[in-house]
């Protein structure tokens, strides 16, 4: 419908198009839980992914029992690795309400999980579901095309059809040359066996008495190799005057599909026409072949809000100290305060990141190529020895370093930069990713990678490079985004960025002019300038410290 729609309305817009193509339909059904609006997103830059959900029901059993049923899973979720994960989920007591999974699956799938108790709260246990299994996944979306067969390109929904109905086109002048072709060449030879026919006593003559027939044929009726060879390849049975005849018709119906074909050649308008009625036709044989056309899967919009209530529901506050080590293994340990004499580490590991928390809380995760990552503290191994690898928790690429990690809070904002000189402010409610692949934040050039995220604290910047330049600068300056390649924070030359501070509006004497060996913030305006300028050397004292951080 919507290729045809484009064929009769070539200026159409992409919200047209939407009204019409709703979303993807997966072949295993299922729920999309994204809004129009992001689907629409999706098709208007050709990129992007969508949240496919399971699609279940509760059953209800007698004496106030019952258990959770999955009747559809995600596209490309491998339901014996599903419950595989399931089991050991539960046998890891993470999935602490469920007492047990069964396979009862024919030719549909059929997933029983029975809950611990039948007081279980069957909201709480089903979000669990969602969020540590493959009950809940992102599913990446690439309108990806070869235009003309060669180059590659990304394209929104509208070029997307373009390409293919162009494609469509090209298909059917290419096959309407072809049978142009073949349609003279049988002309030719029809041509020749007329000319037969009209002296069939002649010909049988030379056939019969001569030496080299075919050389004959061609020099008495001037005949081509093509025409004389089909005479000689006629049957006896085909020279009766029925098939004089039925030469004669098949002449004529060619020659009248000849005609069709130049002038469909020769016109766009019925090529299109044409097109849009092989469209018509695909529809109406699916139609009548295909489950008439419904939807395996329909939508139901939940916010990010609504995904992350399960972790609003965790009412564990008992404090937690998570240790992440510089070769990415991550344990937690009960308690805080501990001494660091407590963490065990691997010869040749060192500690990288130590942060109080407490079980409930989610900690965000930032590498080096700029994406973001969630992980539940409830999900850390507490469990003695060195815990266990960071990328079996989260997706992340073992060949990117993680920058930054810090506890989630949505009111918070941040300055994401990079080693160039890049950044931008973030809300921290753009780095929540229900995946385990995280979410892009920063769009990394190929010579670059992320520093750090650092929470903003203060009204104004302080960026140090590597040739201990130093420049200030108003925050306002900086402008937030979701997602982004970021803008020039301050200009280098071979340079990089060492370190970034912030300087608060109300502190009468902060840590930093102490660490500048300045005497007060009257001393500081001296590296005050724009976004994106070099900036100016540092103090002496501060540069003869070698210090590459603040």
């Amino acid at each position: 419908d919507a290729a045809k729609f484009v064929i009769n309305n070539p200026s159409c817009r992409i919200e047209d198009l939407t009204k019409i193509i709703l979303g993807p339909d997966f072949p295993t059904g299922g729920l999309i839980l994204d809004d129009q609006d992001k689907i629409n997103e999706i098709y208007q830059s050709g990129k992007g992914s969508l949240r496919l959900r399971c699609r279940s029901e509760v059953e209800n059993l007698s004496h106030g029992n019952w258990q959770f049923i999955i009747y559809e899973i995600p596209f490309q979720v491998q339901k014996g690795k599903l419950i595989e994960k399931i089991a050991d989920l539960i046998s890891s007591k993470k999935l602490a309400d469920v007492q047990n999974v069964r396979d009862e699956s024919s030719d549909t799938v059929r997933i029983v999980l029975e809950p611990r108790t039948r007081n279980v709260d069957k909201n709480k246990m089903i979000r669990s579901l969602y969020k540590f299994t493959d009950l809940e996944t992102k599913i990446p979306i690439n309108l990806n095309v070869l235009v003309d067969g060669i180059s590659p390109k990304t394209c929104d929904l509208k070029e997307l059809l373009e390409i293919f109905l162009e494609h469509q086109r090209q298909v059917l002048t290419r096959r309407s040359n072809f049978r142009l072709e073949n349609i003279d060449r049988r002309l030719f030879i029809i041509e020749g066996l007329i000319q037969a026919y009209i002296n069939l006593d002649r010909v049988i003559k030379i056939i019969r008495e001569e030496d080299n027939p075919k050389a004959i044929l061609i020099q008495e009726f001037e005949l081509s190799d093509l025409q004389a060879e089909s005479i000689l390849n006629l049957r006896l049975r085909a020279l009766r005057k029925l098939d004089e005849e039925r030469l004669i018709k098949e002449q004529q119906d060619l020659m009248k599909e000849r005609e069709e074909l130049e002038d469909l050649l020769e016109s766009k308008k019925l090529q299109w026409k044409h097109v849009k009625s092989q469209l018509k036709n695909t529809e109406a044989s699916l139609s009548a072949s295909a489950r008439n056309w419904e939807r395996l899967t329909d939508f139901h919009y939940e916010s990010e809000d609504e995904l992350d209530l399960i972790n609003q529901e965790n009412n564990d506050y008992s404090p937690v100290t998570v240790v992440l080590s510089e070769s990415g293994w991550i344990r937690g340990y009960k308690g805080h305060n501990i001494s660091t004499h407590s963490f065990r580490i691997r010869d040749g590991d060192k500690i990288k990141y130590c942060l109080e928390v407490t079980n409930n809380q989610k900690l965000v995760l930032i590498t080096s190529e700029g994406r973001s990552y969630n992980l539940f503290v409830d999900q850390i191994s507490k469990e003695k020895g060195y815990g266990e690898p960071l990328n079996i928790l989260i997706g992340i690429n073992g060949s990117f370093n993680v920058v930054s990690v810090f506890e989630f809070q949505s009111d918070k904002k941040g300055l994401i930069f990079s080693k160039k000189g890049l950044g931008f402010i973030v809300d921290f409610s753009s780095l929540i990713s229900m995946t385990k692949s995280g979410r892009q934040v920063f769009e990394v050039a190929i010579d670059d990678e992320v520093v750090g995220l650092y929470e903003l604290l203060g009204e104004k910047i302080i960026i140090l490079s590597t040739e201990y330049k130093l420049l200030i600068f108003p925050l306002s300056n900086i402008p937030t985004l979701k997602k982004g390649k970021g803008v020039r924070l301050q200009k280098y030359k071979e340079e990089n960025i060492l370190d970034i501070t912030f300087l608060a509006k109300d502190e009468k004497k902060p840590a930093i002019i102490r660490q500048l060996g300045l005497k007060d913030l009257d001393e500081i305006q001296k590296w005050y300038g724009k976004r994106g300028q070099v900036g100016k050397l540092a103090p002496k004292k501060f540069i003869r410290k070698k210090i590459n951080r603040f």
